[in-house]
């Protein structure tokens, strides 16, 4: 037996992985995953969260300085990226995978690979690709505006992110309910902008911590965080709050 899937009038929207489930009921369904590449010029997608970047750095009233490692370093650069950095991050929609060059202000001047940059493209999945670029030990003069320069065989675009001083985190946007029962609530929200330094949360279900445990605090890493609510009774299923903090302040 043959299953045939047909997209007309395709576009870049339909590029990336489908999967096909087989299942007659007997045993496990069987899988298969296929990545549909489709030739479109580069286009930078607008994320809130990383239209700015901010350095790892936070220094106290005494001036001493204390550096956040982030959970989020490349594998390629895990050796190279210690300490103080700033990570800026441009995401694309592109097929093939595009050639990235970043440059800044004044002068819209390229920057060099080595040293204090270093930079990576990422593959997300098809048609999806995450341009890093982390800049080591920064200083006051490195704060402005930044620009990732994307192109391939069929176009390209630039974007822009800019390097600011490490702040306050912004407000998580978008909660969202997305699953319920009896005794547990699944949410998940869109990640702001986390200042600089790692951010963490602290979730409550109306007035009593989860689970009997004094505190919960995890490290928000990706665009959205899913959270199972358990052990809850109706009247704890009330109210849902979310807090974000960094070294610096809450939000």
């Amino acid at each position: 037996m043959t299953s045939t899937l047909t997209i007309y009038d395709l576009s870049p929207n339909d590029v990336g992985r489908y999967q096909c489930n087989m299942d007659n009921g007997i045993g496990s369904p069987a899988v298969r995953t296929i990545d549909l590449t489709y030739p479109f010029a580069p286009r930078i997608v607008p994320v809130t969260r990383w239209s700015r970047a901010a350095p790892n750095i936070v220094s106290n009233k005494n001036k001493t300085i204390s550096v956040t490692q982030s959970t989020l370093i490349s594998d390629q650069l895990i050796s190279i990226v210690k300490g103080a950095h700033a990570r800026l991050t441009c995401v694309i929609a592109a097929e093939p995978n595009p050639e990235v060059n970043w440059l800044r202000e004044p002068a819209n001047l390229t920057l060099i690979e080595g040293g204090q940059f270093h930079s990576v493209v990422k593959s997300i999945r098809p048609g999806l690709y995450h341009a890093i670029l982390y800049l080591i030990q920064p200083q006051e003069v490195d704060l402005g505006r930044y620009f990732c320069k994307v192109k391939n065989l069929v176009g390209e675009d630039i974007g822009r992110v800019d390097l600011i001083r490490p702040t306050q985190p912004d407000l998580p946007s978008s909660p969202r309910l997305l699953n319920a029962t009896s005794t547990s609530l699944t949410v998940s929200w869109t990640q702001g902008f986390n200042g600089g330094p790692e951010q963490n949360f602290l979730y409550v279900a109306r007035k009593y911590l989860l689970a009997g445990s004094p505190s919960t605090t995890l490290i928000l890493t990706q665009f959205f965080q899913n959270i199972p609510f358990t052990g809850l009774t109706g009247k704890q299923a009330e109210f849902l709050s979310c807090r974000l903090n960094n070294q610096l302040r809450n939000s």
